[in-house]
């Protein structure tokens, strides 16, 4: 609200703790070097000349996107270069996008990212970083499928897509996950019911029947036959 003159951080102490937590890349504390890169907007030119670039550099796409909304809301041009970047990439859009909105700047918003299958695979990106999901985008994200149906738990006709998505061995999984994500209706991914041995037409028939399950519909079927 611009009441606070200077920045509680604005000490010495305090921007050694937001150099500290922007170098950080522990992805089970992200809050730390978000936080930070969101104070960029409030600092001293001086101080914010020597952390942007950190921010700007983290590894973790959430910091650089805080980072380019935080330099784009003190009228740096350089944070809608990143946002933009961003955006072009379905895995980080969602967020960029929103910033770019509520910046007054969804113009620049890239003309790609304004493809409606894009946006559906950007939503299905969303869904997977969910924190009760996968907390992150997946290492890749192909469409498997793209049609328009008569959605039966809506009752009209509307654009789906079904995509596939992989997530890579890491420190926090000995193995691949993969799996099939369904957007146009309630995004969702049927995990452990979904494979791609079966047709676009049997998974979306599940999440149908998931979906008339989830709204109580008195024709929902009693159970789901993966």
């Amino acid at each position: 609200a611009g009441r606070l003159s200077p920045h509680p951080f604005e000490r010495p102490t305090g921007l050694a703790t937001l150099r500290t937590w922007l170098l950080e890349t522990d992805a089970d504390e992200p809050a730390n070097p978000q936080g930070a890169a969101c104070a960029l907007a409030f600092l001293s030119p001086a101080a914010r000349a020597t952390l942007a670039p950190l921010a700007m550099a983290h590894r973790s796409h959430r910091v650089r996107i805080e980072s380019g909304w935080a330099l784009a809301r003190i009228g740096d041009a350089s944070g809608i270069d990143v946002l933009v970047a961003l955006a072009r990439d379905a895995r980080t859009a969602w967020l960029a996008i929103d910033y770019l909105e509520e910046l007054g700047r969804a113009d620049s918003t890239p003309p790609e990212a304004r493809d409606p299958a894009f946006r559906a695979m950007a939503d299905m990106c969303k869904w997977l970083e969910h924190p009760m999901e996968f907390e992150r985008p997946p290492d890749r994200i192909e469409c498997i499928d793209a049609r328009r149906v008569f959605w039966p738990p809506t009752g009209d006709e509307r654009a789906v897509w079904l995509f596939h998505y992989r997530y890579e061995p890491d420190a926090a999984r000995a193995d691949a996950e993969e799996g099939i994500g369904m957007v146009g209706s309630v995004t969702f991914s049927l995990s452990g019911e979904t494979a791609l041995t079966q047709t676009p037409e049997h998974v979306y028939g599940l999440h149908c029947c998931w979906e008339l399950q989830q709204a109580g519909a008195p024709r929902a079927p009693k159970t789901r036959n993966g």
